[in-house]
């Protein structure tokens, strides 16, 4: 977040704002990998969810359901962000 927190509150009333039909249809999503900027980014998060009224949904990332599933994860092919170029 970098001090950029009033910034990110209001492009996200914005967002919600102009997407929304229906208070409680946007919700903001929070994962926590245990990397350094998670913990402000979660912090943020909590507050904005606070002050914007704004559902906050906690996920971690699910690549697979079973250990099986893992070499579809590790294939470079089916992943976009480990293409060769």
């Amino acid at each position: 977040m970098e001090g950029k927190y009033d910034e990110a509150k209001q492009r996200t009333d914005r967002l919600v704002t102009k997407t929304s039909s229906e208070k409680g249809t946007t919700f903001s999503k929070s994962r926590d990998h245990g990397l350094a900027p998670d913990k402000a980014v979660c912090d943020a998060l909590f507050k904005m969810e606070r002050e914007l009224n704004i559902p906050l949904i906690a996920t971690n990332d699910s690549h697979y359901v079973g250990a099986d599933d893992s070499r579809a994860h590790e294939n470079p092919s089916l992943r976009p962000d480990r293409r060769q170029q």
